[in-house]
């Protein structure tokens, strides 16, 4: 019984470490070189690729370079209760 009872527990953990890598996060693949989609002085720099989807980070055009666009947010909302 104790052969048993070891060989079940190798093999829960072999599907365990199994179902864990699996389940790792698909790294995005780089884009050489990025890439902007861009209309006159906004756009989009294309910086890689996650599964189907495209990453990257939006970017304006000062003087001539396209510089990082960082987005001001509203802050936090207040709710009444009325």
């Amino acid at each position: 019984m104790k052969i048993r009872s070891a060989i079940a527990a190798i093999i829960a953990l072999i599907l365990m470490l199994v179902a864990w890598a699996s389940a790792q996060v698909v790294q995005p693949r780089p884009v050489q070189p990025p890439v902007v989609l861009a209309g006159a002085d906004i756009g989009f720099r294309v910086e890689g690729q996650k599964g189907d989807a495209v990453t990257g980070t939006l970017v304006v055009r000062v003087d001539g370079k396209w510089i990082d666009a960082q987005l001001a947010g509203r802050g936090t909302l207040k709710l009444s209760a009325r």
